[in-house]
């Protein structure tokens, strides 16, 4: 599995999380394993914003796009078509630095390509 794709799959939740867009979370059945609750009292005990995009459909820019691709790291299983993926958020508008607070995702693939994302948990690591 190529590390690009796994990165794209994560980032795609970051954005969704980024314009509080969970109807869209749930639609791509990224909710499965942590509730809009959860995921709401996780971002907001840490800090009110994820940063790293412009607009709806932009990439994350600058800093924290560098950022986000130099930190991003994850974990297969044993059979390879499970991984796991680790991002530091950046929270409120301080691009300058990534936070504590990890989103996990869960990526199934199939051929190579990732078929589905999950929100595995987001913690203070």
């Amino acid at each position: 599995m190529e590390r690009e794709s796994l990165l794209a799959a994560s980032l795609e939740i970051v954005r969704l999380l980024s314009e509080n867009d969970y109807d869209g979370l749930r639609s791509i059945g990224a909710l499965e394993y942590m509730s809009e609750d959860a995921v709401r009292f996780a971002i907001s005990d840490y800090g009110e914003n994820i940063d790293g995009y412009k607009g709806e459909v932009d990439p994350p820019v600058g800093e924290v796009a560098e950022g986000y691709a130099e930190h991003f790291s994850y974990i297969s299983s044993e059979d390879g078509k499970t991984y796991w993926t680790y991002l530091d958020l950046y929270l409120d508008g301080i691009i300058s630095e990534r936070s504590d607070l990890t989103l996990i995702c869960l990526c199934e693939t199939e051929n190579d390509k990732v078929v589905r994302t999950v929100i595995d948990d987001i913690h203070v690591m």
